[in-house]
């Protein structure tokens, strides 16, 4: 608030990462992601359009339409959370010859179907940092529901 403030007066000064925490926006929105066609997917708040990139189809999803992701992604414009957040999604897992599968991907970390390192299981990795498993590995070619909760301190 106060780097707002001195940047509205047209007060010059020093962001030092050390001790300056960028103020993070709470998001709350949802991307059904299930539009058909196109390479834009509209946010429910009408705040976040995501860009389709990459090798990305539309084909059929669990309720309509969904993305299936080859070596490509959505960026949803939105900046890495940094508290408490929730993802959740409807997936559906092909047999995969590479040694991970994101979901989510950040500039802090990722969410993945596939952990690296052929785990085949779910995972978060905070890079830099280290690589997490959950001991949960998602069937090839059923559909099933994922949530990922973070208090802030964990994730679930």
């Amino acid at each position: 608030a106060h780097g707002e403030r001195l940047k509205n007066a047209g007060i010059q000064f020093y962001e030092d990462e050390d001790y300056w925490e960028k103020p993070s926006i709470p998001v709350s929105d949802s991307w059904t992601m299930n539009e058909g066609e196109g390479t834009t997917i509209q946010d429910v708040s009408g705040e976040y359009p995501g860009t389709i990139a990459g090798d990305v189809q539309w084909v059929d999803g669990k309720y309509g339409k969904g993305l299936k992701f080859n070596s490509g992604y959505v960026d949803l414009n939105v900046e890495g959370a940094r508290k408490q957040w929730t993802a959740s999604m409807w997936v559906n897992r092909e047999d995969n010859p590479h040694t991970n599968s994101v979901l989510l991907s950040g500039d802090a970390g990722e969410i993945k179907l596939e952990q690296y390192n052929d785990t085949n299981k779910v995972g978060l990795t905070e890079f830099g940092v280290e690589d997490w498993t959950f001991d949960y590995e998602a069937p090839i070619g059923e559909w099933v529901h994922l949530a990922f909760v973070s208090d802030g301190t964990s994730t679930s």
